[in-house]
């Protein structure tokens, strides 16, 4: 699948977990990190920060199909709601959606 994905919002801690779970499950093609604080090209777990959010609209359109916000929320969750509605409206499925899809199309390639 070409357009099997990945962009994580957000490049601490939380992200640093994620990044660990994405490479065991090994199903997407590309993991690119979008964080305001990270300079762009830094290398994270093997993943690269690629800019801020403002690079979402280019990455959907460069097949970047998923999405997993991984800012974290200790206090208020208004960041990650905003980040949510966002990339909703630029067309990403989130994560836990895409692995249902991705895990449901293995299945049926065992067939």
């Amino acid at each position: 699948m070409s357009d099997n994905n990945l962009v994580l919002i957000g490049g601490g801690g939380h992200c640093h977990s994620v990044i660990d779970v994405v490479h065991r499950l090994n199903i997407f093609n590309k993991v690119v990190i979008t964080d305001y604080l990270i300079s762009p090209e830094t290398s994270i777990m093997g993943c690269r920060v690629v800019g801020t959010d403002d690079k979402l609209q280019e990455l959907r359109e460069r097949g970047f199909s998923c999405a997993f916000i991984t800012v974290g929320s200790i206090e208020s969750t208004l960041l990650r709601r905003k980040l949510e509605k966002k990339v909703s409206e630029l067309g990403f499925i989130f994560f836990r959606q895409s692995l249902i899809r991705l895990l449901l199309l293995r299945i049926l390639q065992l067939f």
